[in-house]
């Protein structure tokens, strides 16, 4: 606080991990004394929350601040929105360390570079499962209209024998869509196991829970339903007697 004159000189902040490792809780570390390394001794005058300076995929560890004194490596500075402060910031950059080169960074870019890895990867996977699905939707295309042709007189047979278009799509649909749902459930456990190993690397991750799969086999049967639905109703609507007489 400004208002304390000996917080400059001996007042420290602990984030709440360093709290923790030095088995106190926030209430009870506020008031005691601490030793750092190139520092007089000094007192806990606050705690503050613990936050990922180093990104999700490091633990937080302790942390102490202190008021700098010396030379500055580098210093966070708020401004107000929209502000060009960089000219005051260099002024005051030089009066304080002007041994050190100026090298303005905007924080918001500093922490988008810890999370650049993840956001290729995310494209990368991204292009790949739109291009593995792409082509499957044109080999099941292909299939469908080779397995349709091929089941023409039973078609017929089954419309002559009373079953309506919806049954008989339904059914051809049914039998295109059941090989998809053996592959989801192959896969699943596949990329839950891939899903969790990746999850490992971060030390604040989130729960692998079933809604990506579900959506997941909601979009691969629809996809499998849409590509072979032209077929499928093409072939119900078609007259039985002209599929029966190819025959």
């Amino acid at each position: 606080s400004p208002a304390v004159a000996s917080d400059a000189e001996t007042g420290v902040l602990l984030n709440a991990a360093g709290a923790r490792a030095l088995g106190w809780t926030p209430a009870e570390a506020v008031g005691q004394a601490i030793e750092t390394q190139g520092r007089s001794p000094g007192e806990v005058v606050g705690v503050v929350a613990d936050y990922a300076h180093h990104g999700l995929t490091r633990a937080v560890g302790p942390q102490v601040f202190f008021e700098g004194s010396g030379t500055a490596s580098w210093a966070i500075v708020r401004t107000a929105p929209g502000a060009r402060a960089s000219a005051g910031l260099a002024a005051a950059w030089r009066a304080r360390a002007p041994e050190v080169p100026f090298a303005p960074e905007a924080l918001a870019l500093a922490v988008e570079a810890q999370y650049r890895p993840q956001e290729r990867l995310a494209r990368a996977f991204g292009l790949f499962s739109g291009l593995a699905l792409v082509v499957a939707a044109l080999g099941l295309f292909g299939l469908a209209a080779y397995a349709v042709q091929q089941r023409r007189k039973e078609v017929g047979v089954r419309k002559v024998l009373g079953a309506t278009v919806g049954q008989i799509v339904a059914r051809l649909t049914a039998d295109f869509a059941r090989p998809v749902l053996v592959g989801f459930v192959l896969a699943v456990p596949v990329a839950a196991w891939a899903l969790s190993r990746w999850l490992d690397g971060f030390a604040s991750r989130v729960a692998l829970g079933p809604v990506p799969f579900l959506v997941a086999g909601v979009i691969a049967v629809a996809v499998a339903v849409a590509t072979v639905s032209r077929h499928t109703l093409r072939a119900a609507s078609a007259e039985p007697a002209r599929s029966l007489r190819s025959e």
